[in-house]
């Protein structure tokens, strides 16, 4: 118990730090712009009071060029309803900008927080710990529902200000016309309090089980869909609804609507015991306060006064529970993402791109680790595609991971996203010779192929536009010559970048690369085993190996093959699939 409220401590004082005191100057705003209109509606509502209390005793009133009984001085009438209206117009005014500043706020930090992950995520991404941790799964929750939750407790958080501005102005008032009234509302206030405790707990829990059963019951969805994709013409209607509601209600879809009901519900069991507090309040008003009115011929004006003290004191007290229970419900992303800036930050700077695996992937047998195999071409079909998840697979399958220095994927469909130099786009060492680079590329180009190439200074930067009017095949053999020339004896070559090769070219590049081992990053593409002489096919699952096969076995095989890649990943982000926003 202690530890938990140590570590929720830990995570809220991280987020109101990484949250208010980085945007500290629209945060300032936002608190002065909330406390000076709730100070100006609680005026608005006093000087109302004092005007009635002035009716009510009707003395002989001086105020400035105005004298008389206040019942029969119109000029006293006019002037506080105009006082009043404008101290509630600029209240309204006031608000309304905190609000449209606090609504900004929660956008930018929401995509702060998401960049945030992809440039942690870029540092990070060769780092052994870093790779077991976090799959492309998780980085995409990151960067997606987690960075919204973020977004959207800090908005909660700053809700905050005005119930609890309006609170402790209302409670001393409250306490200074009434004091046994107050402490027995105040006393239930910290009764109801245990009872908040237990919902936001409650909605905690709820909330991790919507994300745990989000993929599973996308996924029953997606094969109920199947299901009925293929059920023959004549079934009667009853029964196919007969059938979906029995597939509605059990299993992961049951679970996750079962969850998501009790994550909402928990908004409206705060505001129920909010209520059963206010019930409470007025109750003890009317017995004790009414009665004392009636019998000892008390003040009525006092009473009204405390029971819109009472009323403003109890309503910001549920909308503060209200909100704590909402912030609470988002607690395990926040936590999550928490601990995700706290494992990236963590990491020595010199550490990030440069600690090796030490590992052995169980599948992988010692004689086929390719580090030590003999030269030659591996090929690898993964239902994984992308290149993040192609990195992870072939660093597992060599036990190491790629060297850094050269470029880990020959592709050529990309474009760069800050102006660099050709040479780091392409993965060049700096102490190149630019003559030298071109000579190779002349050897390899097609003999037919007449364009100019000494256009493309390597040392010069380049724009995108610069980048797309550069040929295809040009970028290609550009990415084959930094992979020759680096130490690296493994290479990666995507096959649908070496297709897009003439055949004499596509046999030019493998020539040039024969003495290093090529790792064929196939994905699901099977058009190796007609045209390109394989040593090995690894087949990936979920980015582990699944099984290492000969290329003989592979195309008696390549029926069942074809069919298994076209499989969906089972891996799916949970976050993605079912992000939904809540009322609050």
């Amino acid at each position: 118990m202690f530890n938990t409220i140590v570590n929720y401590y830990e995570v809220i004082k991280w987020m109101l730090k990484d949250s208010l005191f980085r945007f500290r100057k629209m945060s300032i705003l936002i608190i002065i712009g909330e406390a000076i209109g709730v100070f100006l509606q609680a005026s608005a509502i006093l000087l109302a009071i004092q005007y009635v209390y002035m009716l009510e005793k009707n003395e002989y009133l001086t105020m400035f060029v105005i004298s008389g009984y206040p019942r029969e001085l119109i000029e006293l009438f006019i002037i506080v309803c105009v006082m009043v209206f404008t101290l509630l117009f600029v209240a309204a005014m006031l608000l309304y900008l905190s609000g449209t500043k606090m609504y900004h706020l929660r956008i930018h930090y929401q995509k702060f927080c998401s960049k945030r992950v992809l440039s942690n995520y870029y540092d990070c991404r060769f780092h052994t710990n870093f790779n077991r941790e976090y799959n492309e799964s998780k980085i995409m929750c990151l960067t997606s529902s987690d960075s919204t939750f973020c977004g959207r407790v800090l908005r909660m958080t700053l809700s905050l200000i005005r119930p609890l501005i309006i609170f402790a102005v209302s409670l001393p008032i409250m306490v200074y016309l009434e004091t046994r009234v107050s402490v027995i509302v105040i006393i239930l206030a910290f009764i109801s309090l245990l009872f908040q405790y237990k919902v936001s707990k409650a909605a905690a829990g709820y909330s991790i089980n919507v994300e745990r059963n989000a993929g599973a019951a996308s996924k029953e969805r997606r094969e109920l869909f199947n299901s009925l994709s293929l059920a023959p013409k004549n079934i009667n209607s009853e029964l196919v609804n007969e059938y979906i509601d029995k597939a509605y209600g059990r299993g992961s879809l049951n679970k996750f609507y079962s969850a998501l009901y009790g994550r909402l519900l928990s908004l409206e069991k705060s505001s129920f015991i909010s209520n059963i507090l206010i019930a409470a309040g007025i109750f003890f008003i009317l017995v004790i306060l009414i009665r004392e009115a009636l019998l000892y011929d008390k003040s009525w004006t006092i009473v009204v006064a405390y029971i819109v003290a009472v009323r403003f004191t109890l309503m910001s007290l549920r909308q503060v529970n209200r909100l704590l229970t909402s912030i609470n419900r988002f607690y395990p992303q926040l936590k999550r993402y928490y601990q995700f800036i706290i494992d990236t930050e963590s990491i020595p700077a010199e550490n990030k791109n440069t600690e090796r695996r030490n590992y052995k992937n169980e599948s992988c047998t010692d004689e086929f680790m390719l580090g030590n195999s003999s030269n030659g071409i591996i090929a690898i079909l993964s239902n994984l595609q992308t290149n993040y998840s192609c990195y992870i697979e072939v660093s597992n399958l060599i036990n190491k991971d790629l060297n850094k220095q050269s470029t880990p994927f020959i592709i050529t469909g990309y474009a760069p996203w800050i102006p660099a130099p050709m040479y780091k786009l392409f993965g060049f060492k700096e102490n190149i010779c630019n003559k030298k680079i071109l000579d190779f590329f002349n050897r390899l180009k097609s003999n037919n192929d007449s364009r100019n190439h000494e256009i493309y200074n390597l040392f010069n930067h380049i724009s995108e536009n610069k980048w797309n009017d550069i040929p295809i095949e040009h970028k290609f053999l550009l990415s084959v010559i930094s992979a020759y020339e680096d130490d690296s004896d493994i290479i990666v070559v995507q096959i649908k970048e070496l297709y897009q090769l003439s055949e004499e070219l596509r046999e030019k590049v493998l020539d040039t690369l024969k003495n290093k081992t090529i790792i064929l990053d196939c994905g699901k593409d099977l058009v190796f085993f007609e045209e390109i002489s394989v040593e090995k096919v690894v087949i990936f699952k979920n980015g582990l190996i699944d099984s290492i096969k000969e290329t003989t076995w592979a195309k008696v095989n390549k029926k069942s093959l074809k069919q298994w890649l076209k499989q969906k990943n089972d891996r799916k982000n949970s976050c993605e699939e079912e992000f939904e926003p809540d009322d609050i």
